[in-house]
């Protein structure tokens, strides 16, 4: 069955699952406590052997469906369901990537493979993965978040505040070409959350 890009509860489903699996909240980084990456959430629960089992199977038969079809997205989307379920975040990767790859007009699966990069420590692959996505929508704030935070906790803050600037500088014409592409008040928030960090009040207030 061909997965229709158009179909927002099925993907949905998928990006809530895997986000929640690795999503890290950029609070974390400026109240300083920030989790190592290497660290699955609390209640991440090991399956029984029989779910195991049974979530083995279904990744095996949707494996036999890439073969024949190597680009079906139900049986991407099937794989990380399964994947997350066993708690293997890094078998994730692979058809996330080929999903990214196939939708490039949907964002959240390009946001959710860098989140998924980022907590297995390919910070660089997660920055490149961010940085096509705003390359194509400069003022997606989930873009935005995450890249702001993986540069925020390697210490490169003048970096994360430039990225800002950037973005505030280009939203009048953003905007103007593609109403509402660049939500201000959102990106001068997370400006604010910065020079917090840096303990920049006056910046921060301004």
């Amino acid at each position: 069955m061909a997965f229709k890009k158009d179909s927002w509860l099925v993907r949905g489903v998928l990006i809530l699952a895997v986000a929640a699996f690795v999503a890290v909240p950029l609070i974390f980084v400026f109240n300083g406590r920030s989790q190592s990456s290497n660290n699955y959430p609390a209640n991440a629960q090991q399956p029984s052997v029989d779910q195991t089992e049974k979530l083995q199977g279904e990744i095996d038969g949707y494996t036999a469906v890439l073969n024949r079809e190597p680009n079906n997205q139900t049986a991407l989307i099937g794989i990380i369901e399964a994947k997350v379920a066993l708690n293997d975040l890094e078998g994730t990767v692979e058809p996330l990537e080929k999903l990214a790859a196939l939708n490039p007009d949907v964002a959240e699966y390009s946001i959710v493979l860098a989140q998924t990069k980022q907590q297995l420590q390919d910070l660089e692959g997660a920055a490149q993965v961010y940085r096509r996505v705003l390359t194509q929508s400069p003022g997606n704030i989930k873009a935005l978040e995450g890249l702001v935070y993986l540069l925020v906790s390697q210490q490169r803050t003048e970096a994360a505040v430039g990225l800002l600037r950037d973005t505030l500088a280009s939203a009048e014409q953003s905007n103007e070409v593609n109403p509402g592409s660049i939500d201000e008040l959102s990106v001068k928030l997370l400006l604010g959350q910065v020079y917090v960090e840096q303990k920049d009040y006056d910046e921060a207030l301004k």
